[in-house]
């Protein structure tokens, strides 16, 4: 809906486009150094958590929808000709989104290399390729969002924290990331001992960081996504009662998500 719409206003399928040189053979090592230059080659700053989205969409030109998934399910990746679309679980929590749109990236960017799979479970004991796939686009992940040269210098500034998880939460908040996230990134630079990571309460780390982090849920699908549909519902070019069906809401929940993103409603509700 959003690329036919799109064509018809005006603004015509991406036909180009970016695209990582990682294949099944790349090092955790390839995909980190891969997240630490998209970071410099995009100007993501030192907390590329804030500017990711917005990178995405103005630049990468990817579709970005926040949408409500079943239990399990934190994000998904979709390609269609013309448009590259990240699905997010809005109900997550920021750190999680944020980790899940860079992990999304990662899909979009290594499609051909490294096609998804349809659906992904991933067994941690388990060993393979999809289980080799995940861990790459993981520690993109994790290296985009927490880059070197900017995490060792605020792990230093928290040095007089109460204790090791304070400092892991704050952190973590810093750079709107879980602190399991931040965990685990920390250790993989040599930031944390083996000993301090075996040390660690899992239940003692925020899922968030702290308070900083605490965004309640997105509203559902995006801005530029309803400023598509609005524009079409306004011009006539599609009912309301189709754009909810398609949508699968409610002609009431869509007045409602068209009044978040700051559009006037003229259709009874």
């Amino acid at each position: 809906m959003h690329r036919e719409l799109s064509r018809e206003q005006g603004h015509p399928p991406r036909w180009l486009g970016y695209k990582l040189h990682l294949s099944p053979d790349s090092s955790f090592e390839d995909a980190q150094a891969a997240g630490e230059a998209a970071v410099d080659a995009w100007s993501l700053g030192p907390r590329p958590a804030e500017r990711l989205r917005s990178v995405m969409e103005d630049r990468l030109h990817v579709l970005v929808l926040h949408v409500d998934m079943p239990p399990g399910v934190s994000g998904a990746a979709s390609r269609v000709p013309g448009l590259n679309c990240a699905l997010i679980n809005r109900q997550e929590s920021a750190g999680r989104r944020h980790f899940d749109l860079a992990h999304e990236l990662f899909n979009l960017l290594t499609w051909d290399a490294l096609p998804p799979e349809r659906t992904t479970v991933v067994d941690q004991r388990a060993r393979g390729k999809q289980w080799r796939v995940e861990k790459l686009a993981e520690s993109f992940a994790a290296a985009l969002l927490m880059p070197a040269p900017a995490l060792k210098p605020a792990w230093d500034s928290e040095a007089d924290a109460g204790d090791i998880h304070d400092r892991i939460n704050m952190v973590a908040s810093q750079f709107r990331v879980s602190s399991q996230a931040c965990k685990w990134r920390l250790f993989n630079l040599d930031l944390l001992s083996k000993s301090e990571l075996d040390g660690i309460e899992d239940g003692r780390l925020s899922r968030d960081g702290n308070a900083r982090c605490g965004e309640r849920a997105r509203p559902l699908f995006s801005a530029s996504f309803m400023q598509r549909l609005s524009v079409a519902l306004d011009g006539g070019r599609m009912s309301v009662k189709r754009a909810a069906a398609l949508l699968g809401v409610s002609v009431t929940l869509l007045a409602d998500i068209l009044h978040a993103y700051g559009h006037e409603t003229y259709f009874e509700a």
